[in-house]
Order: structure tokens, then C-alpha cells, then sequence
């Protein structure tokens, strides 16, 4: 029975807690327990959700819940979006990419700025990669300067990232260096679950490129091909040039709408 567990010697667990004079807890002091519980928990949620405020399209504002991380200060933290159908659903491939490195980016959360509706493709902080990954030739020495990227735009706050390019792939592309015109990355994109689908369309960059995207369920899935030698399938909306780059604020979502 719960009324005879001893607690003799063990720590103090939260102040709330009065233990028995014979070192016993009580259903008194489980209740006490499970009530602290979900006061805890309750005050986390708080802290890891924040409630952004969305303008619809001329059509007022929508409240929208996103996951909150870094809260050091109000000012610093940082926002995502929590993916539903996060993993091989939310995937970004590279193939032979420079350095014959295959690679294969599994992603679950995705960094998001509700005032610009732009994903920041390169936040690798709740991505992990995949089974379909090779490590680069070390042999192609000539590759291997300046593979060690620095990602940017994740603000003075936030945790440093240096990927390889290759061994991760940003989010919403895909890349390819195998042969002229191939395209054998594959990358899928799926905002089901969420109030998001996506605005950007989508373009192929680099040298004898070739792709392909397909959009699916109002706009919230977009299946991607990509790749050439070397080429890749990018956001339109990035201004930038993005071989070798390791991803920035380039994809760019609306609301869905209903």
C-alpha cells in the first residue's frame, strides 16, 4: 500500500511535502504530490508556448500556439513550429553531393518568424539525421576546405551551428551533383497538423540542373526532386546563392486557410 512506502533517508522532494513523523508518505502527501505536479507542468507549458498574433489576410488576426525555446529574456528567444508528421514526412536529402557525400536531414520542429511567415531552413536544432546517410570521400581533399559552414541569421543568442553541407540539408530543399540533369534528391515538406501551408513556389539552381515540385493538401505537403551536377531545388524566395550554403530565412508560409 502506498500509506506504508518509506521515505527513511531520502531527500526532501519539493517544500510542499510534510512527511510523517515516521518518515512514511501519506495519500495526503501523494495528493500534495500530484496536485505540484501539475502546477509544474502547467507553468512549463506556459513557458515553452507562445502565442503569436497573425494578420489573415485582410481578414483580422489569427492566434496561433508556437513552441517557444531560449527564454533567456523576451527578446531572445526563439520561435518553431512543432511538425505533427515530423521525420521522414519532413525530410531534406542530398545526393553525391561535393565530396560524394549522401546525406538525409529528419526534421520535428522548424524555426519560424511569425511577423516575416518565414522558416529558417538551416535551425538544425530539432532535425537529426537520417539512416540514408554517407560520411564525404576524405580522399577529395580539394573539397574539403570551407565544408565546415557556419549557419547564419540564428541570432547573437542563439546556440552556434556549423554543419557540413552534404551531411545535412536544409529544410524545403534538396541536393544533387551525381550527373548533368539528375535529379535524384528527393525532399517532402508536410505542414499537416498545423494552420500552415506553404507561399513560396519553388526553382532549380546550379549547373545542368533539373527538379521537380508537386504540392499536395492545400498547399501544406510539397514534394520536391532536385540535382544536376551540381544543382539543387531551392525556395524562390532565397535572395542569395545556396550551393554549398547551409540555409537561412527562405521559405516562406501562409496561413491555411479555411
Amino acid at each position: 500500500p502506498l500509506e506504508f512506502l518509506s521515505l527513511t533517508n531520502a531527500p526532501v522532494l519539493h517544500p510542499i511535502l510534510e512527511l510523517t513523523a515516521g518518515g512514511f508518505l501519506t495519500f495526503k502527501d501523494w495528493d500534495n504530490l500530484r496536485k505540484t505536479c501539475k502546477t509544474l507542468k502547467r507553468a512549463c507549458d506556459e513557458k515553452t508556448t507562445y502565442e503569436a498574433t497573425i494578420e489573415n489576410d485582410g481578414n483580422g488576426t489569427t492566434i496561433i500556439p508556437l513552441f517557444k525555446w531560449g527564454m533567456a529574456s523576451k527578446s531572445d528567444h526563439r520561435l518553431y513550429i512543432s511538425l505533427p508528421n515530423g521525420g521522414h514526412n519532413n525530410v531534406s536529402r542530398s545526393f553525391k553531393w561535393k565530396g560524394n557525400t549522401t546525406g538525409e536531414t529528419l526534421w520535428y520542429k522548424i524555426r519560424f518568424c511569425p511577423k516575416r511567415m518565414m522558416v529558417h531552413c538551416g535551425d538544425y536544432t530539432f532535425s537529426k539525421p537520417g539512416s540514408d546517410n554517407t560520411k564525404r570521400d576524405r580522399r577529395r581533399a580539394d573539397w574539403e576546405a570551407g565544408f565546415n559552414v557556419r549557419v547564419p541569421d540564428l541570432g547573437d543568442l542563439s546556440p552556434e551551428q556549423i554543419v557540413n553541407v552534404g551531411e545535412k540539408t536544409p529544410y524545403g530543399t534538396c541536393f544533387d551533383c551525381s550527373a548533368p540533369n539528375s535529379d535524384r534528391a528527393r525532399s517532402r515538406i508536410d505542414l499537416r497538423g498545423t494552420p500552415f501551408a506553404v507561399a513560396s513556389r519553388f526553382v532549380n539552381a546550379g549547373y545542368a540542373a533539373k527538379g521537380s515540385w508537386n504540392y499536395h493538401h492545400d498547399d501544406q505537403s510539397v514534394d520536391l526532386t532536385g540535382g544536376g551536377y551540381c544543382g539543387m531545388t531551392v525556395s524562390s524566395d532565397f535572395s542569395g546563392h545556396f550551393d554549398d550554403h547551409p540555409g537561412t530565412w527562405s521559405l516562406r508560409l501562409k496561413l491555411l486557410q479555411s
